[in-house]
């Protein structure tokens, strides 16, 4: 006889529990990744509620940006760097679609965020993309457009050049050279649509504002708004 789905669910989470991914506790029944009160006491930015908030400002002089927000302050040693760090090098993507879910669910709450056109991730050089497997930001861009509504673009911005890792650099070496990363396929007209840039950590702020460069040297009177999972 054929075991019933939600039999078996029960049956493996009771020899193998599903643990919060912030602070590894067991989940309760209806809790998924983040258990309830660590994803209350993550610390929020409230970014999406102030238009010249901090990483706005940050950009300034860099990207001509409309608006720019990021979810959670990263910190050492703390939650949210466990999380990026799973996310990232644990193999577990899924996570950076539910902090998708999450924050996508925070901007749809605000008017200008409703003008959207397109929701487009930060891309992983090729050769990073097969080692990892996946890109953590492209994960973070499937959750945000869905609770948002929007359409997410993977073939459109690429990166032309793979640099070392920025895990163990300083800001200044993650700051030098990146003007030149990332190049614009020609599969779709971008001009005079407002988009979305992705990316899963704020720090030099270089990477953001070179990808959103290359969009508007690229796309003539589009608009470029960005948002990240955290800010450094």
């Amino acid at each position: 006889m054929k075991m019933p789905k939600a039999f078996k669910s029960a049956v493996l989470n009771l020899f193998f529990p599903e643990v919060c991914m912030a602070c590894s506790g067991i989940l309760l029944h209806q809790e998924s990744t983040i258990c309830t009160k660590c994803l209350f006491h993550l610390p929020y930015t409230d970014d999406h509620l102030i238009p010249n908030n901090e990483s706005f400002i940050l950009m300034q002089g860099k990207l001509r940006v409309e608006r720019a927000v990021s979810m959670l302050r990263f910190r050492p040693s703390s939650r949210v760097e466990h999380l990026i760090h799973q996310m990232k090098y644990a193999n577990k993507p899924q996570l950076g679609k539910f902090l998708g879910h999450v924050y996508g669910t925070l901007l749809k709450e605000i008017q200008y965020f409703e003008d959207v056109d397109a929701i487009i991730p930060i891309p992983l050089h090729a050769r990073r993309f097969a080692k990892r497997g996946y890109n953590q930001s492209e994960y973070f861009g499937m959750g945000s457009a869905q609770r948002l509504g929007k359409p997410m673009l993977r073939n459109v911005l690429y990166r032309a050049i793979h640099n070392a890792t920025q895990t163990k650099k300083d800001l200044v070496s993650r700051a030098e050279g990146v003007d030149k990363f990332f190049r614009c396929s020609n599969e779709l007209d971008l001009h005079d649509k407002h988009i979305l840039l992705l990316d899963d950590v704020l720090t030099t702020e270089a990477t953001l504002a070179s990808a959103g460069n290359t969009l508007l040297d690229k796309f003539p009177g589009c608009r470029i708004s960005i948002a990240t999972i955290a800010k450094a």
